[in-house]
C-alpha cells in the first residue's frame, strides 16, 4: 500500500513539474528570432534582416530578405537586388540589380534608387547610364560611349549605348542609371570587361541602422527584434520581451 501511494505521489510530482517547465518555455519570438537567415552563399544573417524562417518582428522594416532558386534577394524602392555578400560587422551589402542578371535589356526602365533613411551608397562607385532607343550615336560632350548589342523590347529591336559618366541630358528615348564599382568602370573604359560583367559585379551599400542596441541585447542572452506597434527596437528574452536587454527586465 505504501509503495502504491509513493508511486502515485511521484507521478503527481512529475506531472506538475512538466506543467511548470512548459509554462516557462521559450518565448516564441525569442525562439524564432534566434534563427539565422541562410540562402545560397549568404549564411548566418540576423537582425536587422528578416524573412523566410524569420518573422517580420525579427527585423526592421525595409530589411526583408527572400530566397529564390537559392539566390538571396532584397527589394529597395521597388528594385529587386541580388545579394552578393553581406558583412554584418561593417553593416555593408554588395548587391547587383536582378533585372540585369541575364542581359542588359530590362523590362522596365527604372533608375536605381534607395530609401536614404535605410541605406546609403558605399564609396568608390560610379554611375553607369544605359541608353535605349537611340536613333543614332548619341552626341555627348565626352568620348566614353560604348555601343552595345541591340535589345529586343516590346517586339522591336532597340539600339543600346552605355556611358560611364553622368549625362547632362538624355539623348535617347529611354535610359537607366545603375551604380557600379569604380574598378568596374575603369575596366569597362579600358575594354577589359563588358557592360554586362560590370553590372553583375554589383555595387556596395551600407545600412544606417545602429547595431549597438542589438549587441547589448545579445550580450544579455536575448534575441534582437522590432516592435512594429511602437516602431522601436525590441529585445526578446527567453521568458518575455523587453525594450532594452534581458538584464534590464523586472526580476532579472
Amino acid at each position: 500500500m505504501e509503495t502504491t501511494t509513493f508511486i502515485f505521489l511521484l507521478l503527481i510530482f512529475l506531472t506538475s513539474s512538466n506543467i511548470r517547465t512548459s509554462s516557462c518555455a521559450d518565448d516564441y519570438r525569442y525562439a524564432n528570432c534566434s534563427q539565422a537567415f541562410e540562402c545560397g552563399n549568404i549564411q548566418n544573417i540576423g537582425y536587422p534582416f528578416w524573412g523566410i524562417n524569420r518573422a517580420d518582428y525579427c527585423g526592421q522594416p525595409g530589411f526583408e530578405l527572400k530566397c529564390q532558386d537559392n539566390v538571396p534577394l532584397i527589394t529597395a524602392a521597388s528594385i529587386t537586388l541580388r545579394i552578393l555578400d553581406i558583412s554584418p560587422e561593417n553593416q555593408a551589402l554588395m548587391v547587383a540589380r536582378e533585372d540585369f542578371n541575364s542581359n542588359i535589356c530590362p523590362h522596365h526602365f527604372y533608375n536605381t534608387s534607395l530609401d536614404s533613411t535605410i541605406f546609403r551608397y558605399a564609396s568608390e562607385l560610379r554611375n553607369l547610364t544605359l541608353l535605349y532607343g537611340c536613333s543614332s550615336v548619341p552626341k555627348v560632350p565626352f568620348p566614353e560611349i560604348l555601343r552595345e548589342p541591340d535589345c529586343f523590347i516590346n517586339g522591336t529591336n532597340v539600339k543600346v549605348f552605355c556611358v560611364t559618366r553622368n549625362l547632362p541630358f538624355n539623348p535617347c528615348n529611354s535610359s537607366v542609371t545603375v551604380p557600379i564599382l569604380e574598378t568596374s568602370a575603369e575596366a569597362l573604359d579600358n575594354n577589359e570587361i563588358t557592360t554586362y560583367e560590370a553590372l553583375r559585379n554589383g555595387f556596395g551599400l551600407q545600412w544606417r541602422i545602429s547595431n549597438d542596441q542589438c549587441e547589448n541585447c545579445i550580450d544579455s542572452g536575448g534575441s534582437c527584434g522590432f516592435n512594429r506597434t511602437t516602431n522601436e527596437f525590441a529585445c526578446f528574452c527567453q521568458d518575455q520581451p523587453t525594450a532594452i536587454s534581458c538584464s534590464s527586465r523586472p526580476g532579472a
